[in-house]
């Protein structure tokens, strides 16, 4: 019989293919994979042997190198009584083989069971310590979804105990010079290959079931949406800091859950690699500043309160909501891109969903900020800079705009707008010039940048079921709330300014806005009318302002709305923006 040679690399047969042959490995090796493990096949080993009572293949076969077969047609069961008459002194090699993959296959099973065990009791171990910590330091425990579904591994159906040593034994006959008897007569080696074949099949089962159950005890630890046990560990550890005693406890918990779940095949391994970044990222932040632009303390602490961002952020929102949830789901996918700006369907479409989510999210976040006056820096830089997490793009200036708006503000406090150098404002905030000039290109783009953060607050949701009143009435609060800085920037009547600024920007606002809705240019008479109200708006707003804001922020939205032209009040209506 002429053997074939097959390539290394190619896959023989798959999970689910049919049964149609048995093959003798003459040279060479294959791969035998099943649910959660594999082993090798090699010179005198069969494919198929031990699937002879299925209809399918269990197992996937791949070889590991240039590997030369015989092959056996095998059409039915009564087919192996043919092969074994018709070449007898494969039957040996046939039984040999068979014996050997079912004790690998038990062993495995054996040691998968324990772990089963075991990694439950870990499990249960960990989610009690965690809540444990927070209750010893008042922090809301959050809980592992699905988690009161899973049940101790119980291993009903897992294969005898005493199989392994008895086709141990049958090994030892075969090897021995006694091998004779057990193949002589056709019937006897075809029995004992049934049972075998029957006996694999219950194993392979139990390791399926185990494999699924090691998977579930998996997803615990590591969640495509990251609400699971490793980032309830790691928000910990963010929110004790360092120094704290039971950080150690903490992090122990942390470094185990990283140490042992690179070798585990249940494990997402693509996520598992991107959380464990993450991590790595966030402690490099609590320990480090950057030195490059400051060095101080104060940047230390900054970047130590960074750290973790993406779960101190969501978890001021409200981890058990959905919103929440899709959204650390999704900004953990766009991690893992290798191609960020790709236009792929799939990226586009993940990107939208990002962006339609993060406004969603920031409606939570800011309805949260006026009932909790304690927002923690990560939640306001969401808010003010669209920022999310300190490794995507942007950590290193999301630092810098923070300090320098910061900077700005402080200054604005002791001198006028005009009076105010970059010399200052980069004293201020520890920075230096050239970042300064790397991010805006004078002091007055400084201000102007700030107020888009809030003019863009403020009117994000028009449109969709919000209204230009209820816009107003948010951007005339946030300017009560900075009302000294706002007061300086609106006194200035430099190029440039901030009144000059507002101007542009709410027209544009406006102008887009309605456009988006009617698909057509605007009308000249309704552009004349829209500059003039804007123009008026901005006027109005100034002299608010620099009248110590007698009028509540409602009072003033309503006389805006009142003061707009009837025309450009009935599109605004019919637009569904008024």
């Amino acid at each position: 019989m002429a053997g074939i040679v097959l390539e290394k690399g190619k896959t023989i047969y798959s999970y689910g293919q049919p049964m149609t042959a048995l093959h003798l490995i003459t040279n060479g090796r294959v791969d035998v994979s099943y649910p959660g493990g594999s082993y090798p096949l090699g010179k005198g080993d069969v494919i198929g042997i031990c699937e002879i009572c299925s209809e399918i293949h269990l197992l996937s076969y791949t070889t590991l190198e240039d590997t030369t077969i015989l092959t056996y047609p095998l059409t039915s069961l009564d087919s192996l009584n043919d092969i074994l008459q018709k070449h007898p002194d494969v039957a040996r090699l046939f039984l040999l083989s068979c014996f050997r993959q079912i004790n690998i296959l038990l062993n495995r099973s054996s040691i998968s069971e324990l772990n089963c065990s075991e990694l439950y009791r870990t499990l249960n171990d960990d989610i009690s310590t965690y809540k444990s910590l927070c209750d010893r330091y008042r922090i809301p425990a959050r809980s592992l979804e699905h988690f009161d579904e899973l049940n101790a591994f119980l291993g009903d159906d897992s294969p005898d105990i005493w199989l392994n040593g008895y086709y141990m034994g049958l090994n030892h006959i075969l090897a021995s010079d006694n091998y004779r008897i057990m193949v002589q007569e056709v019937d006897l080696p075809i029995g004992m290959l049934r049972k075998g074949s029957l006996d694999f099949r219950r194993t392979y089962q139990s390791l399926e079931e185990q494999f699924h159950y090691l998977q579930q005890i998996g997803g615990f630890y590591f969640r495509e949406s990251g609400n699971d046990l490793f980032d309830f560990y790691t928000s910990l550890y963010y929110k004790l800091g360092q120094d704290n005693e039971d950080s150690k406890v903490v992090y122990d918990r942390i470094q185990r859950m990283l140490s042992k779940a690179g070798d585990l095949f249940f494990i997402d391994q693509n996520l598992f690699t991107s959380r464990a970044q993450s991590f790595q990222s966030s402690l490099s932040l609590m320990g480090s500043a950057d030195s490059a632009d400051s060095g101080s303390s104060d940047d230390s602490e900054i970047l130590g309160r960074l750290a973790g961002s993406l779960n101190t952020i969501l978890e001021y929102a409200g981890p058990d909501l959905d919103t929440v949830a899709s959204f650390r789901q999704h900004v953990h996918a766009y991690k893992l891109l290798s191609d960020r700006s790709s236009q792929d369907q799939e990226v586009t479409l993940l990107r939208r969903q990002l962006t339609e989510e993060f406004y969603l999210l920031y409606s939570l976040l800011f309805t949260q900020t006026l009932e909790q006056p304690d927002i923690p820096m990560p939640v306001r830089m969401f808010l003010y800079f669209g920022y999310v997490d300190e490794e995507l793009a942007g950590l290193k200036n999301a630092v810098i705009l923070y300090r320098l708006a910061e900077a700005m503000k402080n200054c604005m406090k002791k001198m006028p707008v005009e009076k105010i150098t970059v010399k200052e404002i980069v004293a201020e905030c520890g920075t230096t010039r050239q970042t300064f000039y790397r991010n805006f290109q004078d002091k007055y783009d400084l201000i102007n940048w700030y107020f888009d953060r809030i003019l863009l607050e403020s009117f994000q949701h028009m449109g969709e079921g919000k209204t230009a009143y209820e816009g107003l009435v948010n951007k005339f609060h946030y300017i009560e709330e900075e009302k000294l800085f706002f007061k300086a920037a609106f006194r200035n009547d430099d190029q440039n300014c901030l009144r000059d600024h507002d101007f542009q920007l709410i027209l544009r606002f406006y102008e887009n806005q309605i456009q988006a809705k009617t698909k057509q240019p605007i009308p000249e008479n309704l552009h004349f009318q829209l500059e003039m109200y804007c123009q008026g708006s901005v006027y109005m707003t100034t002299q608010w302002v620099l009248g110590d804001m007698k009028k509540r922020p409602e009072k003033m939205a309503e006389n805006l709305v009142k003061a707009m032209p009837a025309e450009l009040e009935t599109l605004f209506k019919k637009l569904e923006l008024l």
